[in-house]
Parts: structure tokens; sequence; C-alpha cells
């Protein structure tokens, strides 16, 4: 194959290359022409295979720089890329939180981000920002020209590194990824860094999976997912590959419409008795559970589950009618009036678990006085709900909100075991775009461009998206072994972010302060996510878990301080890989004992200098969670600090043999530290 001659475009003028490991070049010509590619004065020799790509190897170099890198083509055209460094070099890849730039960001960026990125004034800095990009046929050679929904498609300039030394150069850059380079900056006086940032906000963890991954680890069911859309992704309509991968996908559309009618046919009885009673406002809800949304715990698992909530219209208002809006109900609704059907939303719906609910409600329904407003919510699959900004709005967009405190909840019925969890469906409209969550775009379109650079290490925050999901580590294990892989560093670093405390996404909505305080022990998904974090740290020496759990923010899932979250990946990050002595991360469980009374007795690992409860105020309320071997989970009476161990109580459940610490989505209580300032994970745990 005949290409145009080249240097892959992640190599430009300023980059940063890994100091005392191989240097690896590649680029593009002609078949089998020959390339002479020079690193300074050193000379190598190299003939392009038949696809038309070449590479070479350079020996490792110690920090230093400024180099020169050259490719020259036997027809005699050359490239030059001038003012390159040697140095340490770290991939930051993940989710939103670890896409959230220092400044300038959409929906996301650091408080102070302006200013940081004024105050940027360090060359010895380099950065490089993987574009969005999405790529179904395997990994790329290139980085895409720009945000687009495929990597063939190319808009924009081309991507390059840049100097952290302007607003410019440090902008765009992930926030979590440029405090950490600052922080290793200080770590390493004279060490050039290199941080190659490569996230995208929202996407699971499949996605930066390589095919390859995929079967090695024994990902069948994903692995299948993948290959029954891909050539569905891009190809020609008329192609055989694609008529047949659009068969596929209404196969699935059809064996997921079956599974719906099996669920929706649970409890015929139930669903009738309630849609007769449940969303007249004369029907007594006085019985139903009572809460704040989404943290109402009906939903945390598939059924149907009302909300009620009442609302009082002044006089005069909505002469023209109004419009009753709310984010999101997940996965469909049925949303009621005073009784009667003012909107819905089905699986006909494009995105139809995330759609935004516009209901129009007649004037002639808005009389002053008492009203009711009822949805019915179906929950198909892992966790629903309702998003908790309900208003309408009038002609003269005057709003009214429902209260935060107001709403009542009740199940009408869960699915039968027997008719299985939800099959994969891509719903209606969705066949005419590829979805980023297809397992190995990403890998393939935005890593695989930077594989041939070698990395010191990698860090990782993702999970949002995966949260619940019991394989997680092992996807993680997977995740690492396909970089290490691709990079030939066996070596390499691997440190991941914990997620941090969260309730619901509504910055311009808070939650009150104190939301959680009438709240029971619950299962929570982010709970387990943190758990399955903690995994690889545990079995893997060259990895690291930072915890975030305590500078989460309860009604934005884009927490603003990443500084504190930076600092602890660069300790981790100096443990590792640096030399440095001494705790990097917080205490986490090791066992627990029961004893005398009732009381059990938890010890740690990772205590360091010694255990503290930070602020010396106690452990507070919901810290720490009790049950007997079959009994509910009840909030322990006392948890006292000795020594190194921590003693739990609770005078209602005498015989606990399980305990829970800051197991919620947003645990309230998060005050046991080491002495070194590092917070204990959360856990749970058998005592023996």
């Amino acid at each position: 194959m005949d290409r145009e001659f080249s240097i892959l475009n992640a190599y430009t003028d300023h980059m940063v290359l890994q100091r005392e490991m191989p240097i690896r070049i590649a680029g593009t010509s002609a078949a089998f022409e020959p390339v002479v590619v020079s690193f300074d004065s050193d000379d190598r020799r190299v003939r392009a295979n038949a696809d038309g790509v070449w590479e070479v190897e350079f020996a490792a170099r110690k920090a230093g720089g400024p180099h020169t890198i050259s490719a020259k083509a036997s027809a005699g055209a050359t490239i030059i890329l001038s003012d390159i460094l040697v140095g340490e070099v770290w991939y930051a890849s993940g989710q939103s939180n670890m896409e959230f730039p220092v400044c300038g960001g959409k929906f996301y960026s650091l408080p102070d981000g302006e200013k940081v990125a004024a105050e940027a004034n360090d060359p010895l800095t380099r950065i490089l920002v993987v574009p969005k990009a999405v790529a179904p046929r395997g990994p790329q050679l290139n980085m895409s020209r720009g945000e687009c929904a495929s990597a063939v498609k190319e808009v924009g300039a081309a991507p390059r590194w840049r100097l952290a030394d302007s607003r410019e150069g440090v902008a765009s850059c992930s926030a979590v990824a440029y405090l950490f380079a600052r922080h290793l900056r200080k770590m390493l006086p004279g060490v050039p860094i290199g941080i190659v940032s490569c996230s995208w906000g929202g996407a699971m963890i499949e996605p930066w999976l390589s095919e390859d991954a995929l079967r090695r680890h024994h990902f069948d069911k994903t692995l299948d997912h993948y290959l029954s859309h891909r050539d569905y992704a891009d190809g020609d309509a008329s192609s055989a590959a694609r008529k047949a991968a659009k068969a596929k996908m209404d196969e699935n559309r059809r064996n997921f419409l079956k599974w719906l009618a099996k669920f929706n046919a649970t409890d015929p009885a139930a669903t009738r008795a309630a849609k007769r009673d449940w969303a007249k406002p004369s029907f007594d809800d006085s019985s139903w559970s009572r809460g704040v949304l989404p943290v109402l715990k009906g939903a945390s698992e598939p059924g149907v589950i009302w909300y009620r909530q009442d609302i009082d219209i002044p006089k005069g208002w909505g002469k023209a009618g109004a419009t009753l809006r709310f984010s999101w109900a997940n996965d469909t609704d049925e949303t009621f009036w005073d009784g009667v059907v003012v909107g819905r939303t089905t699986v006909d719906t494009q995105d139809y678990w995330a759609a935004p609910r516009t209901y129009d409600i007649p004037a002639e329904a808005l009389t002053p006085g008492r009203h009711v407003l009822a949805v019915r919510v179906s929950n198909h699959f892992c966790v629903g709900g309702l998003s908790d900004d309900a208003r309408i709005v009038n002609a003269d967009g005057e709003v009214i909100a429902f209260a935060h405190d107001g709403w009542r909840e009740r199940v009408e019925f869960r699915p039968k075991a027997s008719i299985g969890i939800r099959p994969p469906v891509l719903p209606p409209g969705s066949e005419d775009c590829f979805f980023m969550q297809l397992p190995t775009t990403m890998y393939n379109a935005m890593f695989a461009p930077v594989s041939r650079f070698r990395y010191r290490g990698m860090i990782w925050y993702q999970g949002c998206s995966n949260a619940g999901s019991k394989e997680y580590a092992k996807q993680e294990r997977a995740l690492i072994d396909c970089i290490r892989r691709a990079t030939r560093n066996k070596d390499m670093a691997y440190l991941n972010v914990a997620l941090a405390a969260f309730s619901r996404h509504t910055p311009d909505n808070r939650l009150p302060d104190d939301f959680w305080k009438d709240l029971l022990p619950s299962e929570s998904n982010y709970a387990i996510a943190r758990e399955q974090q903690l995994v690889i740290s545990a079995r893997d020496p060259l990895a690291g878990t930072a915890s975030a759990v305590d500078v989460g923010d309860h009604s934005d899932i884009h927490p603003a301080d990443k500084e504190t979250v930076a600092r602890r990946l660069a300790a981790l990050a100096g443990r590792i890989c640096y030399g440095r002595k001494g705790i990097a991360s917080g205490p986490r469980f090791a066992k627990a004992v029961r004893e005398n009374g009732g009381a059990i007795r938890v010890s740690f690992t990772d205590v360091g200098g010694g255990l503290k409860v930070k602020g010396g105020r106690g452990f507070g309320p919901q810290a720490f969670a009790v049950a007997s071997a079959k009994g509910p989970w009840v909030w322990a009476d006392e948890a006292k600090l000795e020594g190194d161990t921590v003693v739990v109580r609770c005078s209602t459940v005498p015989d606990a043999r399980r305990i829970r610490y800051a197991w919620a989505d947003y645990p309230p209580s998060v005050r046991l530290y080491n002495k070194e300032g590092f917070p204990a994970f959360p856990f749970q745990g058998v005592a023996k």
C-alpha cells in the first residue's frame, strides 16, 4: 500500500519522550520504501512494510534536551521535528472527571482555572490533548483532527504538543493531569514532564479495551456485542456486511421488545389497580415512602415505581396553559396531572432513558389550588429513577418548582427473575450513528495513535458509567494489560482514582447539605465501584489507588477539588515510580473481629503513623452500619478509635456479624484518616 510520506501525527515539535526506555518513532510512506530516521546525529535505516508503515527504535536516553528528530524518504522529502525533550511521560485517561479541563470547558472547569492557566510558566511541562474520536474497525495510525463521529473523518487543525507556559498551552488539558504534572515537576527538579491527555466524558471502560484484550480476558458477551455492531458502524449501506449487521440489530430489538412485554406483564392485577387509583388527587398516599429525589430507593433495582407530589397553583397563573418539565426518567414514564395522562416517553424515543421530558398542561387543568403530579416510571435495568427538577412553566416564563423533599414513592411491581435481565438494544434512530460506548472504539481511535510512546505510568479516573458492575476489577486488569502490551512496557505503573462522593447531578438546584440525615443504610453502586477499584492496587505492586471519597460534591458529579486528587496521585507515583518512602494512600480494611457485648473491632493496613478522626469531633452520624448474619443494615450507635483499630457497637443489633464504613453514594461522615492525611477507603466486611 502506498501512503503519503509522514511521521505519525502524535509526534510533533515540543514533545516529551520517556527517559531510560527505548524510543520508538513511526510513520508512513510508499510500501517498501527506504526511510532514514535520525535522532540528533544517530541515524537508523528502515524500510516501510507492505502496508506503508515504518517504525524504528532508538536507544534509551537520559532526561534532557532539546533534541531534533528527522525522517528522510528515498525520494528526498524530509520531515524535521525540533525542541524534543526526554523526561517522564504519563498517560491520563478516563471519563468526565479526568476530561474536566483547567479552564474554558463547556460544562465544567476549575473554579480558579483562569488564574491557574494565566500563571502557567513551565516550558519543561508539555501536553498533548488527544481529540475525541471513535474507530470501530481497528486501531488507527493517526489521531483524528478534531471531535468527530469517526476516526475516518478529519476536521480542524491537527493536534500538537504544547508547552505549559501559557493559557493556550494548558487550558484544554485535564485539570487532574496538569496539576499532577506540577507535583511531579516539584518532585523531580529539572526533569521534563509530558502528559498525554486522552479522555471522554461519560465513557464506560469497555470502549478503552482492545479487541485483543476482550479475547484474552474472556469478555465473551462484550466481544459479541462489539462484533455484532462493528460492521454496521461506518459501512456502505448496501454492503453485505452492513446488511448482516442491520439484521442482527433488528433481531436484538425484537428480542428486547419480547422481553419488555414480559416485564410489563409481571403483575397485571397490581398494574390495573395502580393505574386506576394511584394518580388520582383523592388517593391516600400517606403510607408511601417519603424523601428527596433521586435518593429515594424504589428505583435502585428494576421495576415500576410511582412518584407523587402536591403543588399549589395561584390564582391567575397559567391562563394560556403551561409546560411540565423534568430532565429525565430512567427508563420510561407515563405522567399524570390530577389523574389525567399529560405525557409519556416510551422505548421508541431516542435515548429515552435520558431524554428531557416536556409535557403540556392545558389551561383548564390549572385552576387555583391543590393539584397532584404522579409519574409512573419503568426501570428496566440496574438503577433508575426520576430527576428531582420537575417544574411547570407558563407562557410568561414564570416557574413553579416542586419541593425537593415533598416526594412520595411506591413500588408497583418488581419483575420476575425468570424473564432474565434486559437484553442489549440500540434504540430507534441510533442505527445511523456510531455510539461512543461500543467496545474497543476509543482504544482504536484515541489510544492506538499514541501507543508507540513509552510511558512511566497511567492515571485513570473513570467508573461512574460502570458503577455497580461486579466485573469492573476484571475490566481494569484487562485495561492495564492491554496498555502495557501496546506500549511494550510491562512495568508501566497504573494509578486509579476511587470515585468521589456524589448523590445527584443538579449543580444549579442543590440538595440541602443535610439531605442524608433521615436516610437508612442501603445498597450503593458507587460503594461497589470503589470496592472494585481497590482490587487492582491490592494485587499489582505497580498499581495504586487514590481515594476521592472525601472531596466529592453531593449535587455535582464533577467536584471542583482536583488539586487533592492530583496530589494523592503524585504521592502514589512518588512511592511506586520514584523511590519515595512512606505511606501514599489511606487505611484499608484488614479484618473485623467480634468482641463481648456485640462490639466489632476493625483493623486496618496502611495506617502509617497511626489513625486519627479528622476534626476530633468523633465519627459523626451514618459513618458505620452493622447487620446480623441475615438481618437488615442499621446505623451503629457508637464508633470509637482505640489505637489503630475502631470499635463499633449497635444496641439494637447485639449479634452483629457484618460491618460497613462510608458505604453510600455520598457518605456524609468520612472522618477516618491516617496521620499522613489520607482518608480510609470505604469498606464492607464480615466479623470473625
